[in-house]
């Protein structure tokens, strides 16, 4: 028996919203099937990696399409499940009913003690502000754009610096303009 990670993708973890719709989905589609594995590699914990092939359908692009797991861009730059995972998403397909869908690797980051806060010399959220909205101060800017989840967070969130938060905005304009939607915790 050999155990195979998914090539270029990444589902919720059983402990997340959605993380056990996902396993389920996999489970239907490769359990008691006939399934052609054709490894790419091995990950650092001795698994194999491929995208297994079931009747002549992909494995990893049909979760990517169902909305079951996202393209990992750390580790994938397949134009194909790029397509895929932004179809899922603005059909709300799957995990995507959720707006504020979070990938896996940030929750591993958080639990792998992450510390929570931004750069160093980052300023704390209450000492910089942008204005106000409804009340509530809302941290200055730079922002960060989450460009897998298309979520922008503030400085002194904890996830201002996700692996993913490469995109940058001056302001929150900027970043809702591009089709970025505020962090639900840090950008009220």
């Amino acid at each position: 028996m050999y155990r195979v990670r998914l090539s270029g993708v990444d589902a919720p973890e059983i402990g997340q919203r959605f993380g056990v719709e996902s396993r389920n989905r996999l489970r239907t589609l490769i359990f008691d099937r006939t399934v052609e594995v054709r490894p790419v590699g091995v990950d650092q914990y001795g698994r194999l990696l491929a995208c297994p092939i079931v009747d002549d359908g992909n494995v990893c692009e049909t979760m990517v399409a169902e909305g079951w797991a996202w393209q990992y861009r750390q580790y994938s730059s397949d134009a194909r499940l790029a397509a895929l995972e932004q179809q899922a998403r603005g059909a709300r397909r799957g995990l995507w009913t959720d707006p504020d869908a979070r990938p896996p690797w940030e929750r591993r980051a958080e639990e792998r003690g992450r510390s929570g806060r931004g750069p160093a010399g980052s300023p704390d959220p209450g000492t910089a502000t942008g204005g106000t909205r409804a009340g509530t101060t809302v941290p200055a800017g730079p922002y960060h754009g989450n460009v897998k989840s298309l979520v922008y967070h503030a400085v002194g969130c904890p996830d201002y610096t996700c692996a993913s938060c490469t995109a940058v905005f001056a302001t929150r304009e900027a970043a809702e303009a591009a089709g970025y939607r505020p962090h639900r915790e840090c950008v009220r």
